[in-house]
């Protein structure tokens, strides 16, 4: 009995190194297991398993196609110290019954370390703990789930949510909505193959490139022949400070000649704060999560896929005008200069009674004015996953909408809630608030940037609420009235509230001493454009949206350093 999963597993094992091995020159993605379907059903403990074909393991960068030998079960002895009407690990046999890619990248280091933490538990004789170890590290729908070692949480992220459908690509499938949680990689590893997937063209907004295995995906495609286009922040091409580099990996597009244009917020700290993608005009990837390997292994974050063809078009009309506005390498960035970005002329999502649209675009009133309507017209609940909230307005509407009934619940990233005394309102307010991080506390964000109106309407992307967002940054937000996509998000708001805490003594402890030091500068700098030769009149932080911006910018991680807000 404890030696059927454990050798399982280790068969398993030694064919995907064994095949990691012979593919090692020309695999440098992740590799996918791809299995054909099984004729018989789930093995059961107690029975003999059923033999399975594995089919190829092949790779998105070669033509690699390896034969797998044929894994195989003795029966298992019948004497057990606990019943065990328990099903066999569904990570072998779900896969080899769907046909289902199982990604396993990169593959050696975290095989290992999976195959020990099952076998440790086996031996044990913790039957349901090991199991339960199978599903989580050989699932056949995520990452295995034994973080990298430059992640360093130590811990297990939960199981991967459910699937809010399919997004068909290319003989791919992309998940509707993503959450971060599944596990490291978990994010990267879809966005990979879309990127390695696209035929034609990809049109790219991003605020930076922190991520080698995404970089690479973009260079293979330049390679192959896709036209890539990129509109990139122009603060993460041009270091502003001296404690500030340009990545390798712009740098690598760069030199790769990957056509490249740079844009800038509005203000001197103002940000092209998009994260999205268009393939092939086919498929838009937007979301919370910026090209980092933080966003992808510690941030918690979601993100979406859609081919519905209205959001296609807009997000493709608003990446052309931003493209128009950008500049390229070398040149001062592009600036919007009071242009807003095109809106969606059509009211396609309905909210009780109400009309809003598919998408909606910053700088400018239109994404905050759509949210202050969809909180006005929500009757029972409000649910907000937000980084960072210092808009007025915002504060105005929630506060109205918890005196007509509205129940409003709160998780803030906590890192962002020591560091901004504005959000200190929400607890003189007597707002349910919790905070949230990372998976790696004190050094992750809870990065989120979403919210669930009454259980029927969810509005996401890369709006802060914040003035900066509003009036400085090229943002966008997205609403859904999906029911597939309401529930997903719906459970990933529950899953963020458990795993997040009330605020502290020791929170409000540090968001008052971050006041105060807000306080001193405020003095020592009204003093300085008092003395003689310098401009007059008082400029308050709070009530300029050039400091939330620029708060923004700056990294309570890594002070001094440009947030990957």
């Amino acid at each position: 009995m404890k030696n059927l999963p454990l050798s399982l597993a280790r068969a398993f094992l030694a064919f995907i190194l064994s095949a990691q091995s012979a593919a090692a020159a020309v695999v440098q993605g992740p590799v996918r297991l791809q299995t054909q379907p099984s004729v018989l059903g789930a093995p059961t403990l107690g029975s003999a398993a059923p033999r399975s074909e594995l089919s190829t393991l092949s790779s998105p960068l070669s033509p690699l196609s390896l034969s797998a030998p044929a894994l195989s079960a003795a029966p298992a002895p019948t004497a057990v110290s606990a019943p065990m009407a328990v099903q066999a690990p569904q990570s072998f046999a779900a896969p080899l019954q769907s046909g289902m890619p199982v990604v396993l990248g990169p593959v050696a280091g975290r095989m290992d370390a999976a195959v020990q933490e099952v076998s440790q538990t086996w031996s044990r004789g913790d039957a349901a703990a090991a199991q339960g170890l199978l599903s989580t590290h050989f699932d056949g729908s995520a990452l295995l789930r034994a973080a990298p070692a430059e992640a360093g949480s130590g811990l297990a992220p939960e199981a991967a949510p459910a699937a809010a459908g399919e997004i068909p690509f290319h003989g791919i499938s992309l998940p509707a909505a993503q959450f971060s949680e599944a596990g490291p990689g978990w994010m990267s590893s879809k966005l990979i193959a879309a990127l390695d997937a696209t035929q034609n063209t990809m049109d790219l907004a991003l605020l930076e490139v922190m991520h080698a295995d995404l970089a690479q995906a973009v260079l293979r495609a330049h390679a192959r022949g896709v036209k890539v286009r990129i509109v990139m922040d122009s603060m993460h091409v041009y270091p502003e400070k001296a404690n500030q580099h340009r990545s390798a990996e712009i740098q690598q597009f760069l030199d790769a000649g990957i056509p490249m244009l740079m844009l800038r917020g509005r203000d001197k700290y103002g940000l092209m704060h998009n994260k999205f993608a268009v393939l092939d005009g086919e498929v838009v990837w937007s979301g919370s999560a910026n090209w980092s390997r933080a966003a992808d292994n510690v941030h918690q974050e979601n993100a979406t896929y859609t081919n519905d063809a209205h959001r296609l078009a807009g997000f493709q009309k608003v990446w052309d005008w931003m493209w128009s506005l950008s500049k390229p390498f070398g040149e001062p960035a592009g600036r919007a200069d009071g242009k807003t970005p095109p809106q969606d002329p059509a009211r396609p999502v309905a909210f009780h009674g109400e009309g809003f649209p598919a998408y909606a675009f910053a700088p400018g009133d239109a994404a905050e004015g759509f949210l202050l309507k969809a909180i006005h017209a929500s009757q029972r609940t409000l649910d907000i996953a937000m980084f960072s909230c210092t808009s007025g307005k915002i504060k105005e509407a929630l506060l109205e909408a918890r005196a007509r009934g509205v129940k409003v619940r709160i998780v803030f990233d906590k890192a962002q809630f020591r560091y901004l005394p504005p959000m200190m309102w929400f607890v003189d307010n007597g707002f349910d608030v919790l905070l949230g991080e990372g998976f790696r506390p004190g050094k992750s964000a809870m990065h989120h940037k979403f919210v669930v109106f009454d259980g029927e309407l969810v509005q996401n992307g890369s709006y802060n609420w914040t003035d900066g967002a509003k009036f400085n940054n090229f943002e966008n937000v997205q609403f859904w009235t999906d029911p597939a996509m309401v529930s997903a998000y719906v459970a990933g708001y529950e899953r963020l509230r458990d795993r997040s805490a009330p605020i502290t003594e020791d929170d409000i402890a540090a968001n008052k001493a971050a006041a105060a030091e807000r306080a001193k500068e405020d003095a020592a700098r009204d003093a300085a454009r008092q003395a003689p030769g310098q401009p007059g009149g008082k400029l308050t932080r709070w009530e300029s949206p050039i400091f939330g911006s620029r708060r923004l910018a700056l990294s309570p991680f890594r002070r001094g350093a440009l947030r990957s807000a």
